[in-house]
This record gives structure tokens, C-alpha cells and sequence, in this order.
């Protein structure tokens, strides 16, 4: 059976409007259309793999990779130990709460390296911290993300007090997400304001929502060309996607209306190499975007947050949100190259 017809079976009975409703018809129709045809939406070439990052650490640093493994749990270096947000600093003097650039702006500004399969942080004034190997004697420490708790393994002394320096106050510890640590699953599968519902084996670490993000480069561009004039041009290094897409239209990889009522023009299911995603939901640009990724410190003309607000803010929930990429979600596993050809096919109405 295709995930089309699974999607149907998933989707919750209860709609708390009619909007949702006649939205969840329209996908189900589509779904039912597909199955009882015999055929499944036609891929399209929707453009090309123009760059790659993994941020091993947590609202650090990424590091650009022409290749990268996909995993349930998100990007993985091939014959290594090294992932993508499976790091994370906690602050003990706030009940293990996850250290993030909302909190502490300057963790933007320290730069993962691998060295074979070893991972180095650097930062300005300090000493290359070269992570440890996890010990099997470990402690597993329970962490706080929002409302949810996630547990992680401790990595040692030495690393907290790197951290205690860097950030000038006591009380940090950094976390890995370990072999030893059951996988947390995605938002709520009751949930049922995104794309399609979230299934019970799609898995993350330390990620917000999904374990993959992707941008459209020409979004990026467009929202340059948006800034007033003398502002100082924003990097993808803001907004921090796993994957850039070049040869596709600003804002192609999700329609830019409301999303409740119109699903047209979508992404929907996107292949990547031999690997398979589907599209979860649009990507909310939080605060963290107005902290400048080199400096550290937060931008007094908050942008690009002012600018997005005044044509981004597409997605009801999101409220004063803006809209900027997708959250994806894999479901066939292999290897990403920058220069792949991205398909995709369209959610249509």
C-alpha cells in the first residue's frame, strides 16, 4: 500500500474546524485518486543540490560537506561517529534546560571541525576542545527542550569546564545523543495542522521538529532584495538549513499562501540522490535568525525577522512566525551529493 493510503488512515476523525476539515477531504480525495488509478504523482526536476551542512553541535557552527549519509535520526558523516545535531550544551542552573543561540548568542560563533573521526570546537580566546570518546561508564542525563524532556550522554569534565570558560559562568555540561538513548519521536501525531501526519517511526535527536531542513537559495536572494537599503545582506548561515536548493522559484518547496485552504504548488514528496523525504510542514523562522552567526550579538535592526514579517507570515499557526523553507522528514535512507537533482511531486488541490 502507498504512504498516500496511509496518510488517510492516519489522519485523525476529530477536525476542530471546517476549515481543516474540507482541507483533509481534499488531501484524502487526492490520496484515494492515486491509489484507485494505479499511479502516483508525477516527479518533477524542481532544481539541484547547491550546498550541504551538518551543525554537529547545537545553534553552533555547520560544517559544508559535498556528500552526507541520511539517517532516520538525521545527517550522518560516512565512516564516522560525527552527526548532525547530536550535540548540545545544557545549563545545570536551569533544571538541564537546552543551551540554544535564544539563550546564549555567542554559542553561534564556535566552529565544529572533524579530524579524522574526532570532532574539535573552536572559539575566539579559547583552546580547541577535542571532544572525548564517550566512556561506557557515562552518565545518561535527562535535559529539558521547551516542554519536552530528552536525556543525553554526559561528555566528561573537561568539556563542561571548556564551556564554562567560553560562556564566563559555571553550570554547563555537554550532551551526546548516544547509542545508549532511545530515539524521541517527532511532534505529536495528533497534530494535524502540517502537510500529512508524522508516523510513529519517524525519529530525531536534538533537532527541533525534523531531523532535515531544506531552503531554496532564490529565497534567500529574495529576501536580500527586500531588506532596506544599506542593511547589511543576510547569509544562509541565519537560517541554518541542512539542504540549499538552486534552480527552483523563491519559496517553490511550499506555496506561499495559506496553507489550510490551498495546497497547490507544493512539495510534497522530494528525491534527493537515493534518498526519499516527505514534506512535514513550512519551516517557522524563530529569533534565533536575528543573531548575527559571526559576530555572536544579536542585530539591533532585528533583521531579517522585521522584513520576513511583512510578506512570510503565510501559516496561521505560526502567528508572528514567518515562513521560510521545510521541515522534511526521510523515508528511504542513502547519500546526498551537492550537485543531485532534486524531484519532487506537487500537493495539488
Amino acid at each position: 500500500m502507498s504512504r498516500y493510503a496511509l496518510q488517510q488512515r492516519s489522519l485523525p476523525n476529530d477536525h476542530s474546524s471546517s476549515v481543516q476539515s474540507n482541507n483533509r477531504t481534499n488531501l484524502s480525495q487526492y490520496a484515494q485518486a492515486c491509489v484507485l488509478k494505479g499511479f502516483k504523482p508525477r516527479r518533477e526536476l524542481v532544481g539541484t543540490i547547491d550546498s550541504i551542512t551538518f551543525y554537529p553541535l547545537k545553534s553552533a557552527r555547520g560544517i559544508e560537506v559535498d556528500a552526507i549519509e541520511c539517517l532516520m535520526s538525521g545527517l550522518k558523516v560516512k565512516d564516522s561517529e560525527l552527526y548532525d545535531r547530536h550535540w548540545v550544551v545544557v545549563d545545570t542552573t536551569n533544571k538541564n534546560q537546552f543551551v540554544t543561540g535564544r539563550d546564549e548568542a555567542t554559542i553561534t560563533t564556535v566552529q565544529p571541525s572533524f579530524h579524522g573521526n574526532k570532532l574539535h570546537l573552536d572559539a575566539k580566546d579559547m583552546e580547541t576542545l577535542v571532544i572525548p570518546k564517550i566512556a561506557k561508564s557515562s552518565k545518561v542525563i535527562e535535559a529539558k527542550f521547551k516542554l519536552e524532556y530528552v536525556k543525553g550522554v554526559d561528555c566528561g569534565d573537561k568539556a563542561a569546564d571548556w564551556f564554562c570558560k567560553f560562556f564566563g559562568r559555571p553550570g554547563f555540561r555537554l550532551l551526546f545523543f548516544g547509542k545508549k538513548i532511545e530515539h524521541r519521536r517527532l511532534i505529536d501525531q495528533t497534530d494535524d495542522r502540517w502537510f500529512v501526519t508524522a508516523k510513529p517511526t519517524d525519529q530525531l535527536a536534538y533537532q527541533n521538529y525534523t531531523a532535515f531542513n531544506l531552503i531554496a537559495k532564490e529565497s534567500l536572494h529574495d529576501l536580500n532584495r527586500k531588506l532596506p537599503e544599506g542593511t547589511e545582506k543576510c547569509t544562509m548561515d541565519f537560517f541554518r538549513p541542512n539542504f540549499v536548493v538552486t534552480g527552483c522559484g523563491a519559496f517553490q518547496e511550499v506555496s506561499p499562501c495559506d496553507y489550510r485552504t490551498q495546497f497547490q504548488d507544493t512539495w510534497k514528496d522530494i528525491f534527493i540522490g537515493n534518498s526519499t523525504f516527505y514534506n512535514l510542514k513550512p519551516r517557522n523562522a524563530c529569533l534565533l535568525v536575528i543573531v548575527d552567526p559571526v559576530t555572536g550579538k544579536v542585530r539591533e535592526d532585528k533583521e531579517p525577522m522585521t522584513t520576513l514579517r511583512t510578506y512570510r507570515l503565510v501559516v496561521p499557526d505560526f502567528k508572528d512566525a514567518p515562513a521560510f523553507g521545510v521541515m522534511l522528514v526521510a523515508e528511504k535512507l542513502g547519500t546526498v551529493h551537492v550537485g543531485d537533482k532534486v524531484y519532487a511531486t506537487k500537493q495539488t488541490t
